[in-house]
C-alpha cells in the first residue's frame, strides 16, 4: 500500500515543480496538470470518500488521448499532423458508435480508447527519435526535457498496455493477471511520474 501512495505523491510533484518555477508554456504542462488532478481525484475521491470512480476513468483516458496528440502535435512542429489524426479519430467515433451495439463488452469504450493512445504514443515517439537522430547536429537525448516525457509514456503504455487490454476483455478470468497487474501498474507509474519530474526539472534550468 505505501507504494501506492508514493506514486500517487509522485503524481503531483511535477506540477509543483512547474508551478514553483512557473515553466507553464511546455508543451507537456497539459500532461503534467491532467497527471496532479488525476492523483488528487484518486486521493480524495477514490480512496478517501470511495465514489464511483468508472466515469473519471473513461473521461480521464479520453483527455490523456487528447492531450498526448497536442503533445507531440507541438513538439514535433508539424501543423497539418492534426488533419490525419482528426480524421482518425472521426472514424474511431463512427467505429465506436457502431460496434457498440454489435459487441458486448468485449471491445469497451475504455479499451479502444487505450489502443489509440499507446498506438499514438509509439508512433509519434518513433518519429521523433528519427527525426532528431536526422538532424546535422543532434541534441543528445539527455538533455531534452522531451526525451524524458517520451521515455515515461512509452515505458508506461508498454508496460501496461497488455495487461490492461486483458483485464478489459477477460475481466476476472485471470486471477494471476490480476494480481502482478497491479504491482507492474505501481511500478511503471513510478517511472513514469519519476521522469516527468525530471522533465521538468530540465526545462526548470533553462
Amino acid at each position: 500500500m505505501i507504494y501506492i501512495y508514493f506514486a500517487l505523491f509522485l503524481g503531483i510533484v511535477p506540477a509543483g515543480l512547474l508551478l514553483f518555477r512557473r515553466k507553464f508554456r511546455s508543451a507537456a504542462a497539459p500532461l503534467i496538470w491532467l497527471i496532479a488532478i488525476g492523483t488528487l481525484y484518486e486521493i480524495f475521491m477514490t480512496l478517501m470518500l470511495h465514489f464511483e470512480t468508472a466515469l473519471w476513468f473513461s473521461t480521464y483516458d479520453v483527455l490523456w488521448l487528447l492531450l498526448v496528440i497536442n503533445f507531440f502535435y507541438r513538439i514535433l512542429h508539424v501543423r497539418h499532423m492534426m488533419y490525419p489524426v482528426a480524421v482518425i479519430l472521426l472514424f474511431a467515433g463512427m467505429q465506436l458508435l457502431y460496434f457498440s451495439h454489435q459487441l458486448p463488452d468485449a471491445l469497451s469504450f475504455d479499451t479502444v480508447t487505450l489502443i489509440f493512445t499507446t498506438g499514438t504514443v509509439v508512433v509519434c515517439s518513433v518519429i521523433w527519435f528519427i527525426r532528431n537522430a536526422l538532424l546535422p547536429e543532434p541534441v543528445p537525448y539527455l538533455q531534452l526535457p522531451e526525451f524524458y516525457y517520451i521515455s515515461g509514456m512509452l515505458l508506461y503504455h508498454s508496460a501496461t498496455f497488455l495487461l490492461f487490454l486483458m483485464e478489459s476483455i477477460f475481466p476476472g478470468n485471470f486471477n494471476e493477471i490480476h494480481r502482478n497487474f497491479g504491482v507492474i501498474n505501481v511500478g511503471a507509474s513510478i517511472i513514469f511520474r519519476i521522469l516527468f519530474i525530471i522533465g521538468v526539472w530540465k526545462i526548470s534550468k533553462k
